[in-house]
């Protein structure tokens, strides 16, 4: 069975707090709770910091951006080609 609590003796107990205080707390863990769960304004300042620090990167850094573009002309003159060379022989 449960036992009762014993009563905490006068020089225990501390008044609570201002009502001013506890609705500032009660404000505070509120906006936290509603930007936690805003999950599409997040979703925007997560991409937005990927973007950003992918931009800082390529600045920083600009010779693997720059073999990537090669490689991108590379690839489409190649399809370009491709598809040329297979047009020319179905033409036969």
């Amino acid at each position: 069975m449960t036992e009762p609590t014993p009563d905490p003796s006068p020089d225990d107990q501390t008044p609570p707090p201002p009502v001013e205080q506890q609705r500032a707390e009660l404000a505070e863990t509120v906006e936290a709770l509603t930007q936690k769960l805003d999950v599409p304004t997040r979703v925007k300042a997560a991409a937005s910091d990927t973007a950003h620090t992918a931009q800082v990167k390529a600045k920083e850094n600009p010779q693997p951006l720059a073999a990537l573009g090669a490689a991108s002309v590379v690839a489409i003159i190649a399809i370009v080609l491709l598809r040329r060379r297979r047009r020319s022989k179905g033409n036969l």
